[in-house]
């Protein structure tokens, strides 16, 4: 009875999350909740809600070195808050290309907000722009989600 509350709490979260935040059809999505929008050569990268439900308010972002390849994992920036902290990774392999301003000027938690969402993090030049192996659609990331129920 316990297990199916806390699945019943979860699934009425993902479905009011996904009416105030939907899920973007054409962006694509990890495993660790990182998404990709692919924009020709370039692609940005955020990170979806679910993976900031334990953030209330987010103390610092500590970006890694922006400089020289990145493989598909490494760390792109840290997310600090009190009681932990996110790890946001590359979704593929490429070269960070650009930091977002917002994100410089400690503005931090408008990645917490329903506007914010899909607030990008990094802007990259993936290494393969049509690459998708790895990544999971919008239908195949909200099912992984629900199956975590």
């Amino acid at each position: 009875m316990i297990k199916f509350t806390a699945k019943k709490a979860i699934s009425e979260y993902l479905c009011k999350m996904d009416a105030v935040i939907p899920i973007k059809k054409d962006f694509y999505y990890t495993a660790d909740h990182e998404w990709i929008n692919f924009q020709g050569s370039v692609a940005y990268v955020g990170v979806y809600s679910y993976k900031l439900t334990a953030c209330n308010k987010i103390n610092e972002i500590l970006f890694e070195e922006t400089s020289g390849f990145k493989k598909q994992g490494d760390l792109i920036a840290l997310l600090r808050f009190d009681g932990g902290e996110i790890r946001i990774n590359m979704p593929v392999d490429g070269k960070i290309v650009n930091i977002s301003n917002a994100l410089l000027t400690d503005d931090f938690n408008i990645l917490l907000s329903s506007t914010g969402a899909y607030s990008w993090i990094a802007q990259i030049s993936p290494s393969q722009p049509y690459e998708r192996g790895n990544l999971m659609s919008a239908s195949r990331y909200l099912s992984t989600l629900n199956r975590k129920l």
